[in-house]
């Protein structure tokens, strides 16, 4: 029932650098009623064929929209990395085991952001995002867009796109 509001969340926004920004502000949508002070979570992917810094990028980066929309506060990144590093936490587990009084407690968080992201081909991903209360753990907004897989570690074919000047310039290189 939790992640219902998760997986039929508003439409996706287009894929690009906007995504995240877009992300933020379907997430904040006028505001959440007792809902003033957020925890970023680890997302994780669908699939197994994911990597850590693929997590860790997709985390940053929603935490680094949510901080530039100034709409949520937000509790300290490294703090809540260093708090979460001693759970055993899943993100389609959702707030569960008293994660949600422990965040509440020692992160001041009355909500956390979480989810879980698809690989769609092309380098781009499907994410989707949800806040929790943890007061209950449950649902209280959602969003989904399509992000770009373009950061460090990606396929080579996601740097290509990003630069698209970079193939020929190596080619370039390659002859000289």
């Amino acid at each position: 029932l939790m992640f219902c509001l998760f997986f039929c969340g508003p439409g996706m926004a287009a894929a690009g650098t906007d995504a995240y920004l877009d992300l933020a502000d379907q997430l904040y949508n006028g505001g959440l009623k007792g809902v003033k002070r957020l925890a970023v979570l680890p997302f994780a992917a669908v699939e197994s064929s994911a990597t850590s810094k693929d997590s860790e990028m997709v985390a940053g980066r929603v935490y680094a929209a949510l901080a530039s929309r100034r709409k949520f506060k937000l509790a300290d990144e490294v703090k809540t990395a260093a708090f979460m590093a001693g759970t055993s936490f899943r993100p389609e587990k959702g707030l569960e085991g008293g994660l949600g009084e422990r965040l509440a407690d020692d992160l001041d968080a009355d909500g956390a952001v979480t989810g879980l992201f698809s690989d769609l081909g092309d380098n781009k991903l499907e994410l989707k995002a949800v806040i929790l209360r943890t007061s209950d753990g449950s649902a209280a907004r959602s969003a989904k867009v399509v992000i770009v897989r373009d950061w460090a570690g990606a396929p080579v074919s996601a740097a290509l796109e990003v630069a698209p000047g970079l193939r020929a310039e190596m080619r370039a290189l390659a002859r000289q």
